[in-house]
């Protein structure tokens, strides 16, 4: 990362600043917001300069006044008029004035980088994470390539990841490699996150140890070793570069989640909080995700991980309550998300997952494949692909991506157990399907499988009341089975038949099919 001398030479900043949606380039003493350009004098700037290189932090009047005029004396009123200026464009909360101290920047925190990484959008603030030089613990010291290369390659598979910013190996291996304290990691190149590690070659064998940590509160939020043959080495990069994504994304949810109220907020941070209600997968989470998405896209209406929540949640809905409507707009957002950014994994996941319940196995296919390619270590990806296996017919492959995203995800998501089951149902394990299943039965689409797998397994127990449910809420399962879009007959005809079973261990007449015994799937408009 290239840092200019910060003015007097005391402070350091990174030559590009993004905070609040707007963007400060250091070196040309340009701003530039939502708008465009924006037209302020000099003076203006190097005192947002100054408070933005210390946020959250008083820096008294005289302090600003010596850094700002070096070389002139100057009345207060002269900074105050700076301040006023400053206050009319970015908006009056965001510089505080603390009485008889000086002034404060009390805006969305800034993210600093370099040149050269700066065509990250101010709204879209994702974590940064610095990868320091993994330690080598050889009794050989030439292999300290060997590390170094593990470390870059770490870095670079990070870097695929959309939702956390990545500093350089440049940058980082010009620090002391793990001798360097978080401190400095924070200050240096402003990173939320650092990941250290060592690695010691043996033979035929490579053990790798890595942790991630938060470098304000020093908190180890991961930590595990690897003890694999050399040969299995770059599967244990995809392996940690994954898992620290991960991690990544779901500590700056919870993060983002659990601070208070906030008036001026990026629409990255808005989606995250959306992001953190709707892991939840509850009807309540579900509400005000979709509440938060919806809040990010009037922040800035290409915010991508807002429109994939949103296209990810009317799915939820059409799983829940079989609207068709709730396809079609998953599919506009998630095509709207493509738009803005057509290499956004998750985006096009979803328009597999909508084309395929929606048009049938080949119209998903080509999408699911396509988010693989963007980034093959996206456990969400890998979970949804399982699913278009699954309906495929190739339950081999299904199995592998959904271990797979598991693995990758140690903490997965609900609907990975939902994926699950529908994959154990059609491989003719229906007490795995229940299992899996598990809290999530009532809805529509999951109800269908547990029906079906007690009507296969001859386990009556629950049905009527299962049946109740499906019958005070006017589904019609038949139909749904009709309507699966199975490529294989057999697995169409094994729900269609559990389904069939269920209803008559618990003495009731299974309901006629509209739409006959074929597939049939509703079809967008």
């Amino acid at each position: 990362m290239l840092y200019c001398d910060y003015i007097a030479g005391t402070e350091r900043l990174a030559m590009v600043i993004t905070f609040a949606g707007f963007t400060l380039r250091v070196e040309e003493r340009l701003l530039s917001g939502p708008g465009g350009a924006v037209d302020i004098g000099v003076r203006a700037i190097d005192v947002l300069r100054v408070l933005l290189a210390r946020p959250s932090e008083v820096v008294s009047k005289d302090e600003l006044l010596s850094t700002v005029w070096p070389d002139a004396v100057v009345e207060e009123n002269a900074l105050q008029a700076q301040i006023s200026a400053l206050r009319k464009v970015l908006g009056a909360s965001m510089i505080a004035t603390v009485h008889g101290r000086g002034y404060r920047y009390a805006g969305a925190v800034p993210l600093s980088m370099d040149a050269g990484t700066a065509n990250i959008a101010p709204q879209d603030r994702k974590p940064v994470v610095a990868v320091l030089p993994f330690a080598n613990l050889s009794d050989d010291p030439e292999q300290r390539y060997f590390s170094d290369g593990i470390t870059e390659d770490i870095i670079d598979r990070l870097s695929r990841f959309r939702m956390i910013a990545v500093i350089g190996s440049h940058s980082t291996f010009a620090i002391a490699g793990n001798a360097a304290g978080l401190a400095q990691v924070r200050e240096k190149f402003v990173a939320d996150y650092a990941v250290t590690g060592n690695v010691r070659r043996y033979g035929g064998h490579i053990s790798i140890a890595a942790r991630l940590t938060d470098t304000l509160h020093g908190t180890v939020l991961w930590a595990e070793h690897y003890d694999r043959p050399v040969a299995e080495l770059f599967g244990i990069h995809d392996e940690l570069a994954s898992v620290i994504a991960g991690m990544l994304t779901r500590h700056v949810e919870v993060d983002v989640g659990s601070r208070p109220p906030l008036r001026d907020v990026s629409s990255y941070e808005v989606a995250m909080m959306g992001m953190m209600h709707f892991r939840a997968y509850t009807p309540e989470g579900n509400d005000r995700a979709a509440s938060y998405f919806r809040r990010a896209l009037e922040i800035d209406s290409r915010c991508t991980e807002a429109l994939r929540g949103l296209s990810a949640y009317h799915i939820v809905m059409w799983l829940i309550q079989g609207a068709k409507e709730d396809l079609t707009r998953a599919l506009d957002f998630a095509l709207r998300g493509i738009e803005t950014d057509p290499s956004n994994a998750g985006c096009h996941s979803n328009v597999g997952l909508v084309r395929l319940w929606a048009e049938g196995v080949d119209a998903g296919k080509p999408a699911f494949q396509r988010a693989i390619e963007i980034n093959p270590g996206d456990s969400y990806v890998l979970a949804d692909a399982s699913v278009g296996a699954v309906y495929d017919g190739d339950l081999i492959t299904a199995r592998g991506l959904l271990e797979k995203a598991c693995r990758l995800n140690p903490i997965a998501p609900p609907w990975f157990a939902e994926y699950r089951g529908l994959l154990e149902f059609a491989e003719g394990r229906y007490e795995g399907s229940i299992r899996a299943f598990g809290d999530l039965r009532n809805r529509r689409y999951n109800i269908a499988y547990v029906v079906a797998s007690y009507g296969h397994i001859g386990d009556g127990a629950l049905l009527p009341v299962l049946l109740s449910r499906v019958r005070e809420s006017g589904w019609n399962l038949s139909d749904f089975a009709a309507t699966e879009p199975f490529r294989q007959t057999y697995l169409r005809e094994q729900l269609s038949e559990g389904i069939a079973k269920a209803y008559a261990l618990a003495g009731q007449s299974a309901p006629a099919q509209p739409h006959g015994n074929s597939a049939v799937t509703p079809r967008l408009e």
